[in-house]
């Protein structure tokens, strides 16, 4: 089979893993979206499961804990990992995601929050392509000159090609930078370094900030979250390859050889105008998108609007027992009035 795509969504309980083996004639390549889980054990245990010995790509969505705190333990593992792909973020909006995680967090953590390079040889930033009158602009701190490895948002990232056909991943990031902390509070966060979150008393008073920060300022973190669609593209196209590749995609209908996927990580989709800016940046690849991830585990106020139009179906990974109240029943109307099929994949 030319080719096909295989995707898994483990049961983790609440956390963020999806994992998609993709092929296209014999080659394979694994992409990985977020690794983490508050029950990390399941994860883990998934993690030993899975073929080391296929290339991987991890793409990471944000920084909030069970999205990534199984990173370390994937490392260890010697999972072939070639490239990392993450939004560029400003060190300090990523200091404030360190003061978010538990007293007990692995130090190797803090070290992947602060400098990810010094853990993967190849990094790949996502920037918002955003004119201004003066130049472009990125949605954090580090200049493109500096951001090594970067690439806009509007970009097809090309996962497998043959120079034919190939499969394709496109991201989106908000042009949002979380910038709500006090004075006090940034004197602090942008005086701390990485050796104070392993040291037990600094940390506690950095985690302090995080504490004192209100509810609703702590959502707007979620809005660093990446989107990544995932689906089939043709590299050099030919009337045949037009012909061949569109028929058999609508005479197999849902097809795990063509089905595209999107992957939403947290980004609250509240706002009509944020839904309308996300179908517009999918515009080309719309009828790809047959299933997706519900943002932010399908809790309330993250899923107010559909953005894809051929959408079917939707899955979120949580506990059995909704302990952080996901799925929201909210989200569960919404999705029903939209002729959604859902799926909430818990732990075992």
């Amino acid at each position: 089979m030319r080719m096909q795509i295989h995707r898994t969504i483990p049961k983790i309980g609440q956390g963020c893993c999806v994992d998609q083996l993709f092929t296209l004639r014999d080659r394979k390549i694994r992409v990985m979206y977020d690794c983490g889980s508050y029950q990390s054990k399941e994860l883990e245990q998934y993690i030993d499961s899975i073929d080391k010995g296929i290339e991987t790509i991890l793409v990471v969505s944000h920084l909030h804990k069970d999205h990534i705190n199984c990173i370390p333990y994937l490392l260890d593992s010697k999972l072939k990992i070639t490239r990392l792909v993450m939004p560029n973020i400003s060190e300090n909006i990523r200091k404030i995601f360190a003061t978010s995680l538990d007293s007990d967090t692995s130090d190797s953590l803090y070290d992947f929050i602060f400098n990810p390079r010094s853990m993967f040889e190849t990094i790949s930033l996502v920037n918002k392509r955003i004119e201004t009158s003066d130049n472009l602009v990125d949605r954090g701190e580090i200049p493109f000159s500096e951001a090594s490895g970067s690439i806009y948002d509007d970009a097809l990232y090309m996962i497998l090609n043959d120079g034919e056909f190939a499969w394709a991943a496109k991201f989106w990031v908000d042009k949002y930078v979380y910038n709500e902390l006090n004075e006090k509070q940034f004197e602090t966060i942008n005086s701390a370094i990485l050796d104070d979150f392993k040291n037990t008393k600094k940390r506690n008073e950095l985690i302090s900030i995080y504490a004192s920060i209100s509810e609703a300022e702590k959502e707007k973190l979620n809005t660093t979250s990446m989107l990544m669609g995932t689906f089939p593209h043709i590299m050099a196209p030919k009337k045949s390859h037009y012909t061949c590749f569109h028929d058999c995609y609508f005479m197999c209908g849902y097809s795990e050889r063509f089905c595209g996927f999107m992957c939403t990580g947290d980004y609250p989709i509240k706002e009509k105008c944020v839904a309308f800016d996300i179908a517009k940046h999918y515009s080309k690849q719309q009828f790809y998108f047959k299933e997706m991830m519900a943002p932010h585990h399908a809790s309330n106020g993250y899923f107010e609007h559909l953005p894809f139009l051929y959408m079917d179906k939707a899955y979120s990974q949580t506990t059995k027992t909704k302990r952080y109240n996901h799925p929201g029943s909210k989200t569960e109307a919404n999705m029903k009035k939209w002729n959604l099929e859902f799926e909430n994949i818990v732990e075992k």
